[in-house]
This record gives C-alpha cells, structure tokens and sequence, in this order.
C-alpha cells in the first residue's frame, strides 16, 4: 500500500492550495480604510494598546459619515484628546505638504461648532481650539489593532493543517475502494 502521505493526487492540490490560502489570509494584516488625505497609516501605542491612525481632510460631517466619531478613543475628553495628540506627534501619517500640528483630535462636536486638539509645536504642547462644524480640517481617525495572540495562531494553523490532510487521506482511500479490482 503506498503511503498516503508522500505525494498528493492532482485532484487534491486545489483543496491544499485553499488551506494555504486561508491561513494567509488569517495572517495578513486588515487594511486601513482610504486615507482620504492621502497619506500613509502609522501604528502608534497609547496606553498599552496599539493603534492605527489615519487622517481625513474636509469637514466634521464628511468625517464623521466615514468613520464615526463618537467611537474615537478621545471622544468626549478634553486631555484625552491632548494626551493622543501628543504622544502621537512624531509618528507622521499625513499626505505631503501637511505638518503634523494639522491633526485635529475632535472629541467633541455640537452645530455649529466642534472641539478638537492638536499639538502646537511652539508651545511643544497639546493645545485645544473650537471651530465651526463647516471648516475644512484634517481630522484624525484611530482603529485599535487587535492583538494576535502567537500560540493560538499557531494552533489553529496545525488544526487547519490536520483537517486538511485528513480530507486528503479520506479522498485518496475513498478513490481507491471505487477502483475496479483487477
């Protein structure tokens, strides 16, 4: 009897190649939404948790439509809004021809003004401003980035890897009973 694990039939490599694919997919990093101001995304920790931070030009509303403001981290809090953008500054995340002291940390909002930080390089210092909801601000999005715990990665890899090995095995015998015997 062959062993049934040196070499695969060519039927089974699709099967393979979709495990494979899976686990890729598993590893590969999401992607960030469109970074409307054209720059890149930075991944910044705050406070133990990692985060990635992109940027957003045009007004509080458009901002708002596409990423929900209220669920930022600093929404609502005056010197959480500061703290982010201060420990955020030097991580640069924004298109070309923006400074860093353009990005509005908005943690607060009500027509027709909003409240945002953003970090004052001569102060060397988080500073807060009001504004009208109609200006043309970068405002700055944050995702949290999930952590991925390496163990349990590993496991459910192997798991992956076993079922799809016992498939193949179970396929290859079950081709082998419907074969006429000679």
């Amino acid at each position: 009897m062959d062993d049934p694990l040196s070499t695969a039939s060519p039927g089974m490599r699709p099967s393979a190649l979709a495990l494979v694919a899976i686990a890729l997919l598993l590893l590969a990093p999401s992607a960030a939404g469109e970074l409307i101001a054209g720059g890149n995304s930075k991944e910044v920790v705050v406070d133990g948790q990692r985060y990635e931070f992109t940027a957003y030009q045009g007004t509080f509303s458009e901002f708002d439509s596409a990423f929900t403001a209220s669920t930022l981290p600093w929404w609502g809090s005056a010197s959480v809004a500061q703290q982010y953008a201060t420990e955020v500054y030097g991580a640069p995340f924004l298109a070309d021809g923006l400074s860093e002291s353009d990005a509005h940390y908005v943690y607060f909002q009500s027509s027709p003004s909003l409240v945002a930080a953003y970090y004052d390089p001569d102060e060397q210092s988080a500073v807060v401003k009001s504004y009208v909801t109609s200006a043309e601000l970068v405002f700055v999005n944050a995702r949290a980035v999930p952590e991925i715990d390496g163990e349990a990665l590993a496991q459910g890899l192997l798991a992956i890897a076993a079922l799809g090995l016992s498939v193949s095995v179970r396929r290859r015998e079950a081709a082998r009973s419907d074969a006429p015997v000679a």
